[in-house]
């Protein structure tokens, strides 16, 4: 699963309802796909590709960031995974050490709201999958074999 723009203003929006602090959400190179600050989207975020790259949290202070040339501005970010695999970063901007508190918790809404969307896309293909077995039914375009295993993979029989 890729982490799109809709789940991801998702995220920023119910963060930021509760830190107060601008959030970000970055793809899996790193662009940022939403953010409380509009004026960042579509920017790489140096601070995202390490930590995909490296799987880990990474924290910059203004030091840092100055180093990076502003590729990033002073926060923490923390891969998203999904299914064990990173798919984005969060990132919440201000000083580390005011935002640290945080971070566990914006992390784990995002992977929740991840999550919740992906089962939500699973039961939508779902449905529509079985309704298309029904309608091959009521129409005889099914033959027995392939009408036996359809209804297996929908564990009807």
């Amino acid at each position: 699963m890729q982490l799109d723009k809709y789940t991801a203003k998702k995220i920023v929006k119910r963060a930021m309802k509760i830190i107060h602090h601008s959030v970000n959400v970055m793809d899996h190179d790193g662009v940022i796909i939403a953010s409380g600050n509009s004026t960042r989207l579509n920017q790489r975020h140096t601070g995202a590709v390490l930590a995909l790259r490296e799987n880990r949290v990474v924290e910059i202070d203004q030091a840092l960031a100055q180093k990076w040339n502003f590729e990033a501005q002073p926060g923490i970010n923390l891969p998203i995974h999904y299914l064990g695999k990173n798919i984005g970063v969060v990132g919440i901007s201000g000083e580390p050490t005011q935002v640290k508190q945080y971070a566990e918790l914006v992390k784990m809404t995002a992977e929740l709201i991840v999550e919740q969307q992906a089962l939500l896309e699973q039961e939508s293909w779902h449905r529509r999958y079985k309704e298309e077995f029904i309608l091959q039914l009521l129409h005889c375009n099914l033959n027995w074999k392939e009408m036996e295993q359809q209804a297996k993979f929908f564990l009807l029989i």
